[in-house]
């Protein structure tokens, strides 16, 4: 039975962290369809979840909660302040796919090292894709010889789409199917965004929207404005031996220059 992610060529087309060189350092390959504003858009409608741009950073500061012994009883744990960056290294179009190379992401929080990601926008839905594929999807797009990128993504890879609206859940087809909103991602509520606090950023206001993903061993939490990209982002692990969590929000947006190649 075919799933919505496998398009006919013509279809996927119509729709719409070389990596190697950063193993060493946390890269997200964000795609987008299109160049993305640096001001919001007076409607979400309008504005891509995560704007793109070379030289985009945004900057993020918060606390993390480490459980010090997963043995220990009680429980000990090391709170501490924490800064994390998220910032676009490249930016590159093929047939209506915008990729955009990004070093650092929220999930860094939870690994406690490294890794390497790809967001991936395929028409107005966003797909977090994590590991080895990261780099054979970057590596597939920038690869001119390769234009089929019909099973670039999976249904299992979906974070979000747009435009946002509370009620909306993503998740896998087998998933949507099912009572409950477990191991999906959900729009749980939307709130102002007021842009007071966070340097680089014009005064005013935007919509932030909250998708949240529960499952049996923990949440995470992201907020996401339209035009402007993650807002903020929480996590709690919750099993026997762990308890770690923490919680980030945007303190700065600096806007690069645009350029795409």
């Amino acid at each position: 039975m075919r799933t919505e992610l496998q398009y006919s060529k013509k279809m996927f087309m119509r729709l719409a962290r070389p990596v190697f060189r950063y193993s060493a350092a946390t890269v997200v390959l964000l795609l987008a369809s299109g160049a993305a504003p640096f001001q919001c858009s007076t409607s979400d409608d309008l504005a891509l979840g995560i704007p793109l741009q070379t030289g985009n950073v945004w900057t993020y500061r918060g606390t993390q909660t480490v459980r010090t012994n997963p043995t220990s009883i009680p429980a000990a744990f090391h709170t501490a302040p924490i800064k994390l960056e998220m910032r676009v290294v490249q930016v590159v179009r093929r047939a209506g796919i915008t990729g955009a190379l990004v070093r650092g992401f929220p999930y860094d929080l939870r690994g406690g090292r490294p890794a390497t990601y790809a967001i991936i926008e395929v028409g107005r839905k966003v797909f977090l894709v994590e590991g080895q594929r990261a780099e054979t999807v970057f590596n597939r797009l920038n690869n001119r010889g390769d234009s089929d990128f019909g099973d670039l993504v999976k249904d299992s890879e979906v974070l979000f789409g747009t435009p946002l609206a509370v009620g909306q859940k993503f998740c896998e087809s087998e998933q949507i199917a099912r009572d409950g909103d477990m191991y999906c991602w959900k729009v749980t509520g939307k709130r102002p965004f007021a842009h007071t606090g966070v340097n680089g950023l014009r005064a005013g206001s935007s919509t932030e929207y909250e998708i949240t993903n529960r499952a049996n061993d923990g949440y995470s939490s992201f907020g996401i404005s339209p035009g402007v990209g993650i807002t903020r982002f929480s996590y709690e692990a919750m099993c026997a031996s762990c308890g770690d969590k923490a919680e980030i929000r945007l303190v700065a947006y600096q806007r690069g220059a645009f350029t795409m190649t």
